[in-house]
Order: structure tokens, then sequence, then C-alpha cells
């Protein structure tokens, strides 16, 4: 994939761990924060000691967190200066101090706008970070039931972020995605969660989608629409559609995809050539590999 981004005209200049750190480039700064989407040794060893049900509570805690982000990062890709504004808004300490996160964030929430695509590249980094702390929590719970010999939790809206709180007590993992996934899904790449990715459109090809386990197909033209497994056509209207089962979402699936986040993607067909897309769901939104490899991803 290519990268395709603009830079202000000044470096960004951050204080990390009482040292100066100069990044000239946006493809800089993603580079460096790269390293820190991954969980750190010591967290690990953290979250091994946890019992059950202080995983069950970082589940929850991690999914609060990621709630708020992705909501900023929606924002932020149809008006990128909201997102300094929402950044200011936030408690610090949503933010861990692993990788230096909290001391990052605070810093960024210093700069002026000319640096508001370095805050949402951040953030969605740190989204992509929580993502990879929740599946090492599910991985632990999970390879613990399955030593036992016991039940595993009962499957459900894990996708609905806004179920209610009793809900969600006893739906923390979506143990049914890991061990019963569809085999269609090995022939798709799931999109990096946050970043924009612009998918050149094929004339007389269908672009497949798969929104967790659900396959969706875009048909683009005069009346661009998504059809589900079922048929179904969901008009898109001109511009950016939010796609889920959010009442408010700018195109709302059928309840009975329970596993398909409220916000799930962000969809815009820019033309009869492209289409952008922007995961900010839990059980991701995939595409067919060989349509990827064509992509432009940004931020």
């Amino acid at each position: 994939m290519f990268s395709r981004k603009s830079d202000p005209d000044s470096p960004l200049r951050l204080e990390i761990g009482g040292r100066t750190v100069t990044f000239a480039t946006l493809d800089d700064f993603g580079f460096a924060l790269s390293s820190r989407t991954e969980v750190p040794g010591e967290k690990i060893t953290g979250l091994m000691q946890l019992s059950d049900q202080e995983l069950e509570e970082e589940a929850r805690a991690i999914k609060r967190a990621a709630r708020r982000l992705v909501d900023i990062i929606a924002s932020a890709i149809e008006d990128q200066t909201t997102v300094g504004r929402d950044l200011r808004m936030m408690d610090p300490k949503l933010f861990t101090h692993d990788h230096q996160w909290r001391a990052i964030m605070s810093d960024l929430n210093r700069q002026t706008a000319n640096y508001d695509a370095f805050k949402k590249l951040a953030l969605v980094r740190y989204t992509q970070y929580l993502a990879a702390r929740y599946n090492l929590a599910q991985s632990i719970y999970t390879d613990r039931q399955r030593q036992a010999g016991g039940s595993t939790l009962p499957s459900g809206d894990e996708g609905d972020e806004m179920a209610p709180q009793d809900m969600r007590e006893t739906l923390i993992f979506d143990l049914v995605d890991a061990l019963d996934a569809p085999t269609t899904r090995g022939a798709f790449v799931r999109l990096p969660k946050g970043e924009m990715v612009a998918i050149p459109l094929e004339a007389g090809r269908d672009l497949e989608l798969m929104l967790s386990r659900h396959l969706f197909r875009l048909v683009s033209g005069k009346s661009s629409h998504l059809a589900d497994e079922n048929g179904q056509a969901y008009p898109l209207r001109a511009g950016t559609n939010i796609i889920g089962r959010d009442p408010e979402s700018d195109v709302v699936v059928a309840p009975k995809f329970s596993d398909v986040s409220r916000k799930h993607v962000i969809l815009e067909v820019a033309d009869s050539a492209l289409v952008r897309l922007t995961d900010v769901s839990s059980h991701g939104t995939l595409v067919r590999k060989e349509r990827l490899d064509k992509s432009l991803l940004s931020v």
C-alpha cells in the first residue's frame, strides 16, 4: 500500500522521557508510534496474573476508552479541526503510562491546530494499542476456559459498544468470533483500525466487504448502495456514510447482524473510481486481499 499524507510547515517537537524528539513529517511520526501499538512485556505478565473477574474489568475499561476514541476519530474524518478540541476535553488518565502514551498525548494537547493531523494519527495508533491489549486479555481468558474444560461465555452482541451495562457484564469476550469464523474469512484482510484506506473501484465488479462475519457488497454507479448477504439493499448518500446498527447511523443495517458494531465502518464513494473506508468497529471490516493490495493508506 502507498502512503498519501500532508505535513505542517515546521517539524513536530515532543518532550518524551526527558528528551526532545523531533518529527519532520507525519510519516516519521507514524513510524515511531507503530512500535507503541504492541503490548509491552511487563503488561503481558500483569494480565496473565489477573483473575477472570479482573480480566473482565480490564476488558470493560478498554471498551469504554475505545468507544470515546472511535467517536473522536469518526468526527475528525469529516472535520479534522475537531480533533484538537476533543483531545483537550479528554481526561489524561484515559491514556496509559505504557510506552509513555500519556506523556505523548499530553504534549500533543499543547500543540497548535497546525498539528491536528499528528493528533489524529496518535489517537488512531493508541486505539490500535488498546485493541492489542483487549485481544491479549481475550486470548488469556479463552485459553483458561479451554484448559479448564468449562463452558465459554455466551455469544451475543459484543459488537454493540453501547449495550446496557448489565449485558456487557456477561458478554465481555466474543469467543464465537475466534472459534467459529467462516472459511471465506481467510480470503479477506482486516483494515487497519481508524485509518482511512482508499480502494480503487473496478468497472462492472462489486467490492466485497465483510462487516465482522457478514458479507456485504458495495455496488457503485448512479445509485450506489450496499447489499447484504440476504440481498437487502441499503442506499448510500452522497459524501460520507457511517455504517452500523446505531439508529443514528447514516446507513442502519438490519438488527439481526448483532455482531456489527453500532458504528462499524465509515464509507465514502469519492467517485466512480474510488471508495474510502475507515474501520471503527470491534470485530473488523475486511476486504479481499487483492483489492487491499491496490489501496492507498492515509490518515
